[in-house]
């Protein structure tokens, strides 16, 4: 009862909202990348709800996150407590004790929920790995990429990152399209690109995707899910995505597998349509069909017309 208050309240806010089908997502692919995490990280920790689905055994997880909101932290230990994480196992900052104390952390998996509304995230952490990136890329440290890429230097090796962002970012141009092309060639970090029907989010146009992240993978192609009109993240539906995503299949209008050189070739722009070509529906016609109900309008027109003429006669019009 007290979780599903959390997520009812959670739910008043769209950058707070995370429905359960959305949090069946998560866990898919965290379950699928690492199986037990030993130590798991969740920056903002809305209401408590993302982390409890990365893990399977709470009481042999360490968790770490921060939040500036005093009444949340108190929730996520609430939460936590109920989950059967022992107290010395959640380790909870403000973000300012956070940046000033963690500098060399490394985690298992790392989820990440910031959809369109919530406010972009900056550098999470001053680590040799961002600090080299800033260098790169200049002053901008601020953005769902930026934030992205210093989550990802705070991986272990095998560790998985799970992040729902704007889709808008798939495909701006400028220092996001260099930001990509780290993820993509020189990190081969981006492992899965899904995009989110409307209902498991507060959408409101925007849409949203989910990105996974590995270090140290051992593949170095990219997974591209159009899920948009899938109806429910129902077990069949998880399972077929499963499937897909480990056999790496290409499924016409659903999943693509992309290699390096076919996003090279878009210039690390990873807007769906490049990847995805949708399959239009073909209805057969029944041509005699409408030949007769157009021949059944022709009378109708017919009969409109005598009317016409004899109301006008009536009218002597």
């Amino acid at each position: 009862l007290f979780e599903r208050l959390l997520q009812e309240f959670a739910g008043m806010k769209k950058e707070t909202s995370l429905s359960e089908e959305l949090l069946h997502l998560y866990r898919l692919f965290v379950r699928k990348c690492t199986p037990n995490p030993e130590r798991i990280f969740v920056p903002d920790f809305d209401y408590g709800l993302l982390f409890s689905c990365l893990t399977d055994a709470p009481g042999q997880t360490d968790i770490t996150g921060y939040d500036d909101h005093e009444g949340c932290r108190e929730i996520v230990k609430v939460a936590a407590c109920m989950r059967g994480l022992p107290e010395d196992s959640l380790h909870i900052y403000s973000k300012k004790e956070w940046l000033e104390t963690a500098s060399a952390e490394k985690f298992d998996a790392i989820g990440i929920f910031m959809p369109e509304g919530a406010e972009p995230g900056t550098f999470m952490i001053k680590n040799t790995e961002t600090r080299t990136l800033l260098g790169r890329i200049g002053p901008t440290a601020k953005g769902e990429l930026p934030f992205l890429l210093s989550a990802y230097s705070m991986l272990e090796n095998g560790g998985v990152l799970a992040a729902v962002l704007p889709g808008a970012l798939l495909y701006r141009e400028g220092k996001e399209s260099q930001l990509r092309r780290l993820l993509v060639q020189e990190y081969n970090a981006l492992d899965t690109v899904m995009l989110l029907p409307d209902h498991v989010l507060q959408a409101a146009g925007q849409k949203e995707v989910l990105l996974i992240l590995r270090k140290d993978r051992p593949v170095d192609d990219v997974m591209f899910f159009d899920c948009s009109e899938v109806e429910q993240f129902g077990r069949e539906q998880l399972h077929t995505i499963e499937i897909a995503w480990t056999e790496r299949k290409n499924v016409p209008g659903f999943c693509s597998r992309a290699s390096q050189a076919d996003m090279e070739n878009n210039d690390f722009n990873l807007n769906f349509p490049r990847y995805i070509t949708k399959t239009v529906k073909r209805v057969p016609i029944d041509i005699e069909a409408r030949k007769r109900r157009i021949a059944e309008i022709d009378r109708e027109l017919a009969e409109i017309d005598r009317r016409i003429a004899m109301y006008k006669r009536d009218l002597e019009l």
